[in-house]
């Protein structure tokens, strides 16, 4: 009998990773909160590394203190905005956004305190190099948060909008493109308070 000719065996192609799965912005998103870690850890780096022989003469004012406690709470009502957009409760989700802006300008407010303090109590960009970081680091953060600000006011004021009446509130609840949204300004918000929370942790970890 003729011998069959013998199979070889097939071997499994790899399967290939799909980018296109994933939603380009948040790709894009994470891709740039990645450059803004690179940029932080650089600024810390530099800030810890540099010979500076003030450290005990410097400390980091009261109102960054209070800018911490205000970021988080700005966490806890961006948290709220998301819960209730799921829940698709209006009233509360309107009171959650409003208040994270609120919160938001309240941070940058009680920064410019903090700068206010550190100008008065002798601390200045070219006499103190170790203030000089705290202006720099700080105020690198500030920048981000303002610019987080200005896409959230334009969210705000097209959420506050949308959801003035019941009616058109069903439409906005259920608009994929809305949620997508809200979770890029979320990711982005949660991270930069975690930014600031590590920040804050090196400052007094140095100066204390």
């Amino acid at each position: 009998m003729p011998k069959q000719p013998q199979r070889k065996p097939q071997v499994e192609e790899k399967k290939k990773y799909d980018f296109r799965k994933h939603n380009p912005y948040r790709m894009i998103l994470w891709f740039g909160l990645f450059g803004i870690s690179s940029l932080f850890v650089g600024l810390v780096s530099a800030f810890l590394m540099s010979n500076v022989g003030d450290w005990q003469a410097l400390r980091p004012p009261k109102a960054f203190l209070a800018s911490t406690l205000i970021l988080g709470a700005s966490s806890f009502t961006m948290a709220g905005a998301k819960k209730a957009f799921r829940m698709e409760d209006r009233r509360q989700f309107r009171w959650m956004v409003i208040g994270t802006a609120l919160l938001g300008v309240a941070f940058l407010v009680s920064q410019t305190i903090g700068w206010y303090d550190l100008k008065n109590s002798g601390i200045n960009i070219r006499q103190s190099i170790g203030g000089s970081y705290l202006y720099l680091i700080s105020g690198m953060h500030a920048m981000h948060i303002l610019a987080g600000m200005g896409f959230f006011g334009w969210f705000m004021a097209k959420a506050l909008r949308n959801t003035d009446h019941i009616g058109t509130a069903l439409f906005y609840f259920t608009d994929p493109n809305r949620k997508l949204q809200l979770d890029l300004m979320a990711i982005y918000w949660h991270f930069m308070d975690g930014i600031w929370l590590f920040l804050m942790i090196v400052f007094l970890w140095q100066f204390l």
